[in-house]
C-alpha cells in the first residue's frame, strides 16, 4: 500500500507537525508512506517538495491584499489559486491520499475536487474547520456551516463580494462525490461538527488522536532541566507557548492580564512567536523565543510546574499532548477538543469560565499540588495514544 500525506508544510505549525508525526508513524508500521509538501524543512527522503508556479513572494502579496480588503478575524482561506497536484506522479502512484492542512494557496478548491473524484481512497485529516466552512478555520459561535455559509462574521472588511458564499457554493459544486471521502479528526468535538455540516455531513468520520514520540517526550529531572535552560531553581514556573502567541485564538489578552498581577514565588516562562516585545511591567517572565530543538522543548516542559492555555478556538493541540507526555499538568479554558484532553483534578484543570480569575484559580489549584503525579499524567496520555491508530484505520476502510 502506497500512502501520500498532502500538507502545505512538514514542520511549520501545529497541523504540519501532526501530519509529519503521523507520516513517520505509518513508516514505522511498515507502510510505504510519503509526504508531499510545498514548504519542506525536514530533510527526510520520504518528504517530497513540489515546484510551485506561485512564488512565495506572490503568496505574501496576495495574502496582504486579502487581509487589507477583507480584514478577516483569525485564519481565513480563500483557495481560488493552487497547484494541480492531481497530475503529480506521487499522487498518481498512491493507493491512499491523506489531506492535512492544504491552504495558503497550496491547493485550490477545484484541484481538491479533482483528487476527490479520482477514484482513489481519500482521507481528510481535519486539523480545523476549513473543509466544512465557507473559509474560516474556526467558526467560533457561528453555525452557518450547518446549512449555508454567507455574510461571514469573521470577515470585518468588504462584504461584497460575499466570498464565504462564493467559496461555499464552489465547494458544493466541485466536491461532487465528497461522501466517498473518509474524514478523520483528532477530537470528537470536531467529528461532531463534521457530522452536522452540510458539506460533509454524509461522510464517514473517525477520530485519530495526534501522535507523539513518547520516547523523546518523556519525564526528566526538573532541577537539571532548569539548570540547562538557565531558569530559577526555587520558583514555581508557569509555562505558556504556541507557534504564534499573538494569534487571536490563543488568548494572549488573558495572558497579558495575568502577567500584570502580582504572583508571590511564581514566575512565568513563554515560548513561541511573539510579534511585539513584552510590556515593561513584566519583570518575572522568561521569554525563550521560538524553539526548534525538540530536546530543548522537552527540557522546558519538564522545568515547568504547570502549562496554561486560555485558548478560544482549538481542536486537539499538540502542545498539550507534548506537555502531558512529559508529565506536566495543564490549565485551560474549556474549548473545543481540549475538553477531551483534561481530566479535572487528575492531569490538569478546566476553568469554570473563560476569564482571567478562573484561569488564576486553576493555576493555584495545580500549584498547590491538588493534582496527580507526573507519572500518572504521562500514563493517561500513553493509554490515550494506544486507542487510536491511523495505520489500522486506512487498511481497514
Amino acid at each position: 500500500m502506497k500512502v501520500v500525506h498532502v500538507s502545505y508544510s512538514d514542520s511549520s505549525g501545529g497541523a504540519a507537525i501532526a501530519a509529519l508525526r503521523h507520516h513517520f508513524a505509518l513508516r514505522e508500521a511498515g507502510i510505504d508512506s510519503k509526504m508531499l509538501v510545498l514548504d519542506r524543512r525536514n530533510g527526510d527522503s520520504s518528504i517530497v517538495k513540489i515546484d510551485s508556479k506561485i512564488s512565495v513572494f506572490l503568496r505574501k502579496v496576495f495574502y496582504k491584499i486579502f487581509k487589507i480588503l477583507f480584514k478577516p478575524y483569525g485564519t481565513w482561506s480563500y483557495s481560488v489559486l493552487g497547484n494541480r497536484l492531481s497530475r503529480n506522479p506521487v499522487i498518481k502512484e498512491a493507493d491512499v491520499i491523506i489531506f492535512h492542512w492544504v491552504n495558503s494557496w497550496f491547493l485550490s478548491v477545484k484541484d481538491i475536487g479533482r483528487i476527490l473524484s479520482s477514484g482513489k481512497k481519500v482521507f481528510w485529516f481535519m486539523h480545523d474547520m476549513w473543509p466544512i466552512t465557507g473559509g474560516c478555520h474556526h467558526a467560533m459561535d457561528c453555525d452557518k456551516y450547518k446549512d449555508l455559509c454567507f455574510s461571514c462574521p469573521m470577515i470585518r472588511g468588504l462584504k461584497i463580494p460575499d466570498i464565504a458564499r462564493i467559496q461555499f457554493d464552489k465547494k458544493m459544486k466541485d466536491w461532487v462525490g465528497v461522501e466517498k471521502l473518509h474524514a478523520i479528526t483528532p477530537s470528537r468535538w470536531l467529528a461532531d461538527r463534521i457530522k452536522e455540516s452540510r458539506l460533509m455531513g454524509n461522510c464517514p468520520v473517525s477520530v485519530v488522536r495526534n501522535k507523539i514520540d513518547t520516547g523523546k517526550f518523556d519525564i526528566r529531572n526538573k532541577q537539571e532541566a532548569r539548570m540547562r535552560l538557565g531558569l530559577p531553581l526555587d520558583k514555581k514556573l508557569v509555562l505558556f507557548g504556541a507557534e504564534t502567541i499573538s494569534s487571536p485564538y490563543k488568548g494572549w489578552k488573558y495572558i497579558d492580564e495575568i502577567l500584570k498581577r502580582h504572583h508571590e514565588g511564581v514566575e512565568f516562562v513563554i515560548y513561541g512567536g511573539l510579534k511585539s516585545k513584552l510590556p515593561n511591567y513584566v519583570s518575572k517572565v522568561h521569554n525563550m523565543g521560538r524553539i526548534s530543538d525538540p530536546d530543548k522543548l522537552v527540557d522546558l516542559y519538564n522545568a515547568a510546574d504547570v502549562f496554561i492555555t486560555p485558548t478560544l478556538a482549538d481542536n486537539y493541540p499538540n502542545v498539550i499532548v507534548e506537555a502531558q507526555a512529559c508529565g506536566l499538568p495543564t490549565v485551560s479554558f474549556p474549548t473545543g477538543g481540549v475538553v477531551e484532553m483534561i481530566v479535572d483534578g487528575i492531569n490538569g484543570c478546566l476553568t469554570k469560565e473563560k476569564t482571567v480569575d478562573s484561569m488564576l484559580e486553576g493555576i493555584e489549584k495545580v500549584l498547590n499540588d491538588k493534582i496527580s503525579s507526573r507519572e500518572k499524567i504521562r500514563e493517561l496520555l500513553l493509554e490515550e495514544q494506544k486507542k487510536y491508530d491511523l495505520a489500522g484505520l486506512i487498511q481497514l476502510v
